[in-house]
This record gives structure tokens, sequence and C-alpha cells, in this order.
């Protein structure tokens, strides 16, 4: 996650016309639309894999302490 941050800061990259540009108006190549095509969706299935197992693993962390979350 670090490595997009700090190597696609101007996302997003978008193809316009016959040519791939960021939000700055920057150039890209065909590839280089494709690898920050596969980063987003790197990212995107990282990040909801983290949350999806870290959300059971709390509830069940609660669980085991005897916290039901109710008073």
């Amino acid at each position: 996650m670090v490595y997009g941050v700090i190597r696609y800061p101007p996302a997003p990259i978008r193809q316009v016309d016959s040519t791939y540009r960021d939000k700055r108006g920057q150039p890209y190549t065909a590839e280089q639309y494709r690898a920050f095509k596969m980063w987003k969706t790197v990212l995107m299935v990282s990040g909801l894999s983290c949350f999806a197992l870290a959300l059971p693993a709390s509830l069940l962390g609660k669980r085991a302490r005897g916290q039901s979350g109710t008073r």
C-alpha cells in the first residue's frame, strides 16, 4: 500500500481518446495504465480482506473475554 501511495499520487489514470492521462494531464502508456488498474484492484481486495478478517476476530475476542456488548 505504501508503494502505491508513493508511486501513484496523481491517480486516477483514465483513458482519454486513444491516450492515458492522470488528473494532472500527464500522459501514460497502456502498460502503465494496466499496472495502475492492477494496483487499484489489489489495494481494494487487500483492504476489504483485512476488514473482513479483523471484524470477526474482534467480535470473537470480545466474546472470549465475556464482553457481550450489552450492560
